[in-house]
């Protein structure tokens, strides 16, 4: 995503994690003692856990795919990427501890509100498919855009987005940019 900074440049922002994944801390509830209760006082906990990996493991992947195309490139190596993206995910969730505690309590006190968070949690879920889904399509390299394409083409399926994404990325010191910044943005 370009954005523009104080000094008028415009710059690519990385993409990360939303407030999509936060609903899922209502649902999402590990029985950490195995009483088969999520309800009353380690109901929390259990729900609180539930979200705190799922927020870790979105924005991780994400961070994983936003880096692909740099390893790719040679810029970084699989450790550094392993790394980087273990770092993402454990900001992310100290970002959110407190939303997804919040989740937790009001879910597991309430649990009438349960099928609110499902509904919340359906949502945010294919909120963050839609995102990651478009994510590891901007991570793809060039062959293997061309085998989707090759393999769409024989099927006679159309990706929109996918199938008639140009393959002639540019390998950058970012990674591979589909875009040219040296044309003007559409106004």
């Amino acid at each position: 995503m370009l954005i523009k900074d104080q000094d008028g440049n415009y710059v690519i922002a990385p993409r990360r994690p939303g407030y999509e994944a936060l609903p899922l801390s209502g649902v999402v509830g590990f029985d950490l003692n195995s009483d088969g209760n999520t309800i009353g006082l380690d109901g929390p906990l259990e729900y609180g856990f539930g979200g705190s990996v799922v927020v870790a493991a979105y924005a991780g992947i994400m961070e994983a795919l936003e880096l692909l195309p740099a390893h790719r490139a040679g810029i970084i190596t699989k450790r550094e990427l392993g790394q980087q993206a273990l770092a993402a995910a454990w900001k992310e969730t100290k970002n959110k501890a407190a939303y997804v505690t919040v989740c937790a309590v009001i879910v597991s006190l309430l649990p009438g509100t349960g099928p609110l968070f499902a509904v919340a949690g359906i949502l945010g879920s294919g909120v963050m498919s839609w995102r990651l889904v478009r994510q590891f399509a901007d991570a793809l390299s060039d062959e293997q855009l061309n085998a989707i394409k090759k393999a769409a083409s024989d099927v006679d399926v159309n990706i929109p987005g996918l199938t008639d994404k140009q393959a002639s990325n540019t390998c950058t010191a970012a990674g591979y940019d589909t875009d040219t910044l040296a044309e003007p943005l559409a106004a």
